[in-house]
C-alpha cells in the first residue's frame, strides 16, 4: 500500500509532521521522499523523529530521496547525512 501526503500553506502542519504521520502508520517497507530542497537541520530532525518513530527497523527501510539544488537552499552536508 502506498501512502502519500503533502502540505498546503498556509499550515502550522510542518513537512516533518506529515512524513511522521506516515511512518507511525506502521508497515513502512520502503520510502520515497520528494522535497524542493534539505538542510542539514531539517535532516537532523527528520532522522530523530524516524528513528524514534521506527525504532530498529528504520535501518532496514530502504529509501529514495530526491531534491533539487535550485537557489543553493540544498546543503551539501544534508546530502551527505541522507546518503549514510
Amino acid at each position: 500500500m502506498s501512502q502519500a501526503d503533502y502540505i498546503a500553506q498556509p499550515t502550522t502542519r510542518t513537512t516533518l509532521d506529515a512524513l511522521q504521520a506516515i511512518l507511525q502508520t506502521g508497515g513502512v517497507k520502503r520510502l520515497d521522499i520528494a522535497v524542493a530542497y534539505v538542510t542539514a537541520s531539517g535532516v537532523y530532525d527528520f532522522l530523530k523523529r524516524a528513528s524514534n518513530t521506527l525504532g530498529d527497523n528504520w535501518a532496514n527501510v530502504p529509501k529514495r530521496w530526491i531534491t533539487s539544488f535550485d537557489y543553493c537552499r540544498t546543503e551539501p552536508v544534508a546530502l551527505a547525512s541522507l546518503s549514510r
